[in-house]
Formats: C-alpha cells, structure tokens, sequence
C-alpha cells in the first residue's frame, strides 16, 4: 500500500521535509532555508504550543507576515489542533476587536504566549465546537467588511489544504507579493510549497523599484501578480533598470487584464508565460502612438507617464480618441460631456481643450495630438508618433 501523502495537510509537511530535506525552501537576503530547516521550525512551534498546554480549538495569533517563520508557526499551531490567526503587527490592534467574537488564548510574540482573552459568541461556540468534534484545526482570517467593522472568517483549515494536491516538478523560484494572512498569499504560499517551489522572501516595501530589485538579485522565475500591480511596474520603468530575463511565468489570478498592458508586459518579458483564470474579456484599450486610454478604469498613460487628468478632460480625450483622424464638433463633444452630467458649455469645451494640451505637453502651433479646425472643432491626430 502506497502511504504517501497526494495533497497538502499539516501531516505532509514532515514527509515533504524528509524527503527534501536538503533542497531549497525559502530564500532571502540572508540566504538559504532547507526544507529540513522548515521541518524542524514547524516541529518546534508545535512543541512549544504543546509544553505550554495549547488546546485542541484555542485560537493562536501567529505572525501575518510573508517571512518564513510564519509559515513555520501557522502549520505548528495547526498540528497541535489550534485555530490558526495570522495577523500581521501593524494590525494587532484590531485583534482586540475581536474579543466579542472568540477568545484569544495564545499569540506569538518573542515565542508563545498567553493571549489578549475575550469571549467566544453562542455563533463561534457552535462553530468552534463543530471543528473540535472533527479533530480538525482551523484558520481564522480577518477582514475590513463594507463597514469598515472587523469580519471574522472560519475555515477548517484540513479542509482548504485538501484541495491543494501534491505535485512534483523542477524547483522554481516563486515571489509571493501577498501577505500570509490573507487567503490569496496562503493560498499561493500552500501551492508553491506543494508543488517543491522554492518562495522568495518579498521586500519589506512592495515598491516597483524594491520588487523588481529581488526578482533581479534572486533570479525569480514565477512572479504571481496582479494586473494593477504589474501595470504600476511597467510605469516606474523598471524593466529598464533591471534585469528580468528570470523571469518564466507570470501568472495574474482573476483581475481583467487590459489588452494593451498585456501585450506591453509580454513585450517586456519577451518568451515569458503571461496568464490569468478570469475568463473575463480584456478591458478595452486605446492607443494612440504613446499615448494609451482605459475608459474602464478611467486611466491615461502617455509613455511610462500616467496623466492626472479630470473627468471632463479624461471623456474629452477619450471621444477624440475614438474618432482619431476625424473631426469632433463643439456640439459632439459638448453632447457627449452632457451625458456624464458635467456643467459644461459650449465655450467651456476650448478651456478643457487648453488644459488637455497642456498635460499632453502639446503645442497648438504645431500640435502633435490635438488640432484644432477653424470653424468645425477638434481632431485627435492620425499621425502620432
């Protein structure tokens, strides 16, 4: 009989860690952690949660951050029957809003320690005691809500982890850009460590400049991203400064990806995989030599520029834009205008006109976007370069 593990648990991380023991687990400026450094980091967090005498269902707030460490506690917790909490320190605070909800026993702090209290709701008794009837850890995450009040999410953990099957392949090297107490940056870290990625440890500022500088220094070769953020990587300029020739996949989760953003990052990327699980269409795009509109998201770019535009200037290009090459009156672009209910007039048009050639660095003398037609109106070029 075949007893190895074919998805992810608490349980498999001792058989990955003998198994890989010698290879790559988490790389950082420092260097080099082995799965069989991680193995013993989880066995020792769930020995000190047992010598301290956690019990089955008490909740442990362990570290949120993306680091290794906290890997290492949220499955030791785990084994030793906790409720897991991550939680970065900047919002330990609001952990306090919890106390009306459940009870903290335990957090990790300079080691484990005894928690902040509180008091478990008859909802979270329930809940609580439904995972403790299955001998099930579970994983508690926070979040803001409409209200802006905390929002408590449980999860039999056992249960999420499942559905991560085991999955052998060349090590690469995986940037994760969320945080480890947010199910999106879980998640990718479970699937990384199921598939024998190697994760590199992102930089305390998720700036384009800090970013592209570990992809460069640790020769990163998975980046899961977001389409917002990638476009904020290709604006700063950065694959210009540094080297992204690591790079292999770039996968980007269920954002829409703007056409032409995607095919900016592929030719910045070159032979490099670029894909999302949408299944949502593009966002529409235009272009017009440097200069690039998304009506969706209400953005302008011109060059690796983005442009601070009103809303009226912002409709304004756009319908020029859209009839690049051909004449748009007054009264077309007042009409258009009208409709997003701005309190323009006819003359109004010209000043809007003057302050859109301004932030396109245009001169009406010798205009390289907008002409202006003595009599009819205003056309975007069709000869932008």
């Amino acid at each position: 009989m075949n007893d190895e593990p074919t998805v992810f648990s608490t349980a498999a991380i001792a058989t990955l860690a003998a198994r890989r023991e010698h290879e790559a687990m988490w790389i950082d400026d420092a260097g080099a952690r082995t799965w069989g450094e991680f193995g013993a980091a989880v066995a020792d967090a769930t020995a000190q949660c047992l010598a301290s005498g956690v019990k089955a269902g008490e909740v442990v707030v362990t570290p949120g951050a993306a680091r290794f460490e906290s890997l290492a506690w949220l499955f030791g917790a785990a084994a030793a029957g906790a409720v897991v909490a991550p939680l970065r320190p900047h919002r330990a605070e609001s952990a306090a809003g919890w106390r009306d909800f459940v009870e903290v026993k335990w957090q990790v702090r300079d080691g484990l320690r005894p928690g902040e209290g509180g008091r478990k709701s008859a909802q979270a008794e329930r809940l609580f005691g439904e995972l403790r009837g299955r001998a099930q850890p579970g994983l508690i995450l926070a979040t803001g809500g409409t209200t802006g009040a905390p929002k408590l999410l449980l999860h039999d953990l056992s249960a999420l982890l499942a559905a991560v099957p085991l999955k052998a392949g060349r090590p690469r090297r995986t940037l994760p850009l969320m945080f480890f107490d947010h199910i999106g940056g879980l998640d990718m870290a479970w699937r990384a460590l199921a598939g024998g990625q190697i994760l590199v440890a992102p930089p305390a500022e998720l700036s384009p400049a800090a970013v592209a500088g570990t992809i460069a220094r640790h020769r990163v070769e998975v980046l899961p991203s977001t389409p917002s953020f990638l476009n904020m990587l290709l604006l700063a300029g950065v694959d210009r400064t540094h080297d992204f020739g690591s790079l292999r996949v770039v996968p980007y989760g269920a954002e829409p990806m703007p056409s032409g953003l995607l095919a900016r990052l592929r030719a910045v990327t070159r032979r490099v995989p670029v894909g999302g699980k949408s299944g949502l269409p593009p966002m529409e795009e235009i272009v017009a030599g440097e200069l690039r509109l998304c009506p969706d998201n209400r953005t302008a770019v011109l060059g690796d520029r983005p442009l601070v535009l009103t809303p009226v200037e912002f409709d304004l290009l756009v319908s020029l834009a859209r009839a690049r090459g051909r004449v748009r009156t007054r009264d077309r672009l007042l009409e258009e205008i009208r409709d997003r209910h701005y309190e323009v007039f006819d003359r109004s048009i010209d000043v809007h006109i003057s302050a859109l050639r301004k932030k396109l660095g245009d001169d009406p003398k010798q205009p390289r976007f907008i002409r202006t037609l003595r009599g009819a109106g205003y056309m975007l070029t069709d000869n932008v370069s």
